[in-house]
């Protein structure tokens, strides 16, 4: 078995012997402090907003591109239409 270092079991005893009391409360300014950072920061960067900006446009665009896709995609298609997919079908090997 490994021995204790001299210095490392003299801090040992002395902490061994220190008194053993609780400090009566919490230091002056604790909860404030505390409760700084609880609080939530306002919003000093102009990149969250501009982001949160670019996001809600994005999404705007991409709901409005579904909703045509949808009425394209569900419309009736008309006879031209019908005889032009027609003879391109019968063309394809």
């Amino acid at each position: 078995m490994s021995t204790f270092d001299p210095r490392l079991d003299r801090l040992l005893h002395a902490a061994a012997l220190s008194p053993r009391e609780l400090p009566d409360g919490l230091p002056s300014g604790f909860v404030t402090r505390v409760l700084a950072l609880c609080a939530p920061a306002p919003d000093r960067d102009l990149t969250g907003v501009v982001f949160r900006y670019a996001l809600a446009v994005g999404c705007a665009l991409m709901l409005a591109c579904v909703a045509v896709g949808y009425r394209l995609l569900t419309a009736p298609v008309s006879v031209e239409v019908a005889v032009a997919n027609s003879a391109i079908g019968i063309n394809l090997p």
